[in-house]
């Protein structure tokens, strides 16, 4: 019982830090450029942080079992548009959105908190599905 009590406060900590405006405010402040290229990724959500809440708000609503069938469905959407335009997945390369508005990798992880590694396991999911395949929920073990 008291182990369970233990993973659900640091369960409810983790998830109060990605809602938190002032840990927020930390990950825009971040630069996402890398090899002395200029990035401006974060900037349409440094004017407009609220509209990025709300969206943590709502995407954190979802049960993690949907949360990650939707990631796995965004590798698979993005492998299946790579195919119909004749690239192998040799040449597959994710492009990030997030509001629509692209962004690089490491901004896309900055915004949503969404975990390289979790992103990681989708691609690899993703990547050994069948062109069409539709993920759907269930439960993560």
């Amino acid at each position: 019982m008291r182990s369970g009590l233990v993973n659900a406060y640091w369960k409810s900590k983790r998830l109060c830090e990605k809602l938190s405006t002032t840990s927020m405010a930390r990950q825009l402040a971040k630069t996402c450029s890398r090899h002395d290229q200029e990035h401006t990724c974060k900037d349409l959500f440094r004017e407009h942080p609220a509209a990025l809440l709300k969206w943590r708000m709502l995407w954190y609503s979802l049960p993690s079992c949907d949360r990650h069938a939707r990631i796995v469905n965004m590798f698979l959407a993005a492998r299946t548009s790579q195919q119909k335009e004749k690239l192998g997945d040799d040449q597959f390369s994710m492009k990030y959105y997030v509001l629509g508005q692209a962004v690089c990798r490491d901004a896309f992880i900055d915004l949503t908190c969404i975990a390289a590694d979790t992103l990681q396991r989708a691609r690899t999911q993703a990547m050994s599905s069948d062109i069409g395949t539709v993920v759907t929920a269930s439960p993560v073990v």
